[in-house]
C-alpha cells in the first residue's frame, strides 16, 4: 500500500445490524416471526444443556475431591491455571446465556 492511501474497506460483514441502525427494528422483528415449535425446541435444548451444565459442575467437584484425596494436581490447571472442566463449565455457561438472549 502507498503511503497517504487509506486503507480497503473490510472483507468480513456481521450478521445483523448495529442497534443505532433504522434496519435494525426490522431485524428484531424478524424474531418474532420464529414459530412456537421451534421456540419450544429451543427450551427443550436449553433445558438440555443446563441438566448437562449441573453435571459437569459435580463431575467437577468429584474430581477435585478425588486429586484431593491422592494428593495429586490438575496438570491442565497447573499449566494453565485453569482446568479443562472450568473451561468446559465456562463455556457452558456463556452458550446457554447467549442462547436464553436470543429467546428473549
Amino acid at each position: 500500500m502507498q503511503a497517504g492511501t487509506s486503507s480497503p474497506e473490510p472483507t468480513l460483514r456481521l450478521a445483523g445490524f448495529p442497534e443505532d441502525s433504522p434496519e435494525f427494528s426490522s431485524d428484531v422483528a424478524v424474531q418474532d416471526q420464529v414459530p412456537e415449535h421451534v421456540r419450544a425446541e429451543a427450551r427443550k435444548l436449553i433445558a438440555e444443556a443446563e441438566a448437562l451444565l449441573e453435571s459437569l459442575q459435580q463431575d467437577r467437584q468429584k474430581i477435585r475431591n478425588r486429586l484431593e484425596r491422592l494428593g495429586r494436581v490438575d496438570p491442565m490447571q497447573q499449566v494453565r491455571g485453569v482446568s479443562s472442566m472450568d473451561v468446559a463449565i465456562d463455556d457452558a455457561k456463556e452458550l446457554i446465556e447467549a442462547t436464553i438472549s436470543l429467546e428473549s
